[in-house]
């Protein structure tokens, strides 16, 4: 104490304006520096605010995914599901459908036999029997000499139709709907 009363005659330096002046200079340092501080760590508490909440909606939008992977992965499912069931149907159909021609060969076969016999024995066909023959004759060359035509509403509306057998339709059926379409384009 005596060494500062000396140097300052006799004073106190706490007391000295230079001193007051260095301390204020000093403090106000100090809060610059407290707040820059306070401010970066408010800075970094809204990073780390802002890294939650991007977090949080990353999360939301993976768990929207699960659900629409869930959704998708089921409809698939049913979807395969309803494949086989079709699959089975149609390999009983084509069993059915060989089951028939066989059967249907067989008595083909049968039935030529007979008219066979018939010749051998020198025995005439009934009438009856002759016509059913020439009709069912007529209509075999009809079918495969005619030219059949995809429906109009197919055409015009092909994808509705895509998955779905069609009919296809004779040259004079063709004709009329072509007939019918242009008149109800004219009322």
């Amino acid at each position: 104490m005596m060494n500062s009363q000396l140097l300052k005659g006799g004073h106190k330096i706490e007391d000295t304006p230079q001193f007051r002046l260095a301390l204020e200079e000093r403090q106000t340092l100090l809060l610059k520096e407290f707040d820059q501080k306070l401010q970066e760590f408010e800075k970094e508490r809204n990073q780390i605010e802002e890294d939650k909440a991007q977090v949080e909606r990353y999360k939301q939008l993976v768990l929207k995914q699960r659900d629409i992977m869930i959704a998708l992965t089921t409809k698939l499912n049913e979807r395969d599901e309803d494949i086989v069931q079709l699959q089975e149907e149609l390999e009983t159909y084509d069993k059915f459908n060989r089951d028939i021609e066989d059967n249907l060969e067989e008595k083909d076969l049968l039935i030529k036999e007979y008219e066979r016999l018939l010749v051998e024995n020198n025995i005439k066909q009934p009438e009856k029997i002759i016509k059913i023959k020439e009709r069912a004759n007529l209509k075999n060359n009809r079918r495969q000499n005619e030219k059949l035509y995809i429906p109009y509403e197919i055409e015009k509306y092909n994808k509705e139709f895509e998955n779905s057998p069609i009919t296809l339709i004779t040259a004079e059926e063709k004709i009329r709907e072509l007939n019918t379409i242009v008149k109800e384009q004219e009322v």
